[in-house]
């Protein structure tokens, strides 16, 4: 048998985005882990191998799609997109909590107190908008570190690769958008928002 909590909430938890602080606390430290580990690997290897990508590219597309992409950044580049569609689920992810918590019966428990459903709801759609904000930029500055520390230029690549992972915020939070929407006025097919 488990052992019994206190009787009584710290003062700091007694509002629901401390609840869903705390549901997704652990997920995002090892989101975060796996970004710093996924990214560095990328930016070690992108000033070596991005020239071998680009003229193996250059040859089956020719290169005009490359004009405005630098060689050395490509594979990096290639490297946040990817990331970027791992961090979009891992929004919807952090959204299902709220779905959970309602299947497993704790809700009716919350909701029953002096929280509303409102506020409830938003408390875990702002954890997941943070969430993958902190995880977006996250990635661009320790891409950007690291691709100059390997490649021994801090000019405007840390720049560049900051904003190829910040730019991405609007695609992610678009996907929250839409999980928000549908589990607030349809949550029966709120798993459609899976399919984007």
């Amino acid at each position: 048998m488990g052992q019994a909590g206190p009787a009584e909430a710290a003062p700091a938890f007694k509002n629901p985005f401390a609840l869903a602080w705390k549901t997704h606390r652990g997920m995002l430290i090892g989101w975060a882990v796996t970004v710093i580990l996924y990214i560095g690997a990328f930016a070690a290897v992108s000033p070596s191998i991005s020239g071998e990508i680009s003229s193996l590219l250059a040859e089956i597309t020719g290169d005009n799609w490359m004009v405005e992409i630098p060689l050395g950044l490509l594979f990096v580049s290639i490297g946040i997109y990817i990331m970027s569609l791992f961090i979009g689920l891992y929004s919807l992810i952090a959204l299902n909590g709220l779905k959970k918590e309602e299947m497993d019966g704790r809700n009716e428990i919350i909701l029953d107190k002096q929280v509303n459903r409102k506020s409830y709801m938003m408390s875990f759609t702002l954890v997941g908008l943070c969430g993958s904000a902190l995880l977006l930029t996250l990635m661009g500055v320790i891409g950007g570190l690291i691709y100059s520390a390997v490649s021994w230029n801090w000019g405007s690549e840390f720049w560049q690769i900051l904003i190829m992972g910040v730019i991405k915020i609007s695609a992610v939070w678009t996907r929250i958008g839409v999980f928000s929407l549908l589990y607030g006025f349809i949550p029966k097919i709120s798993a459609l928002s899976w399919g984007l």
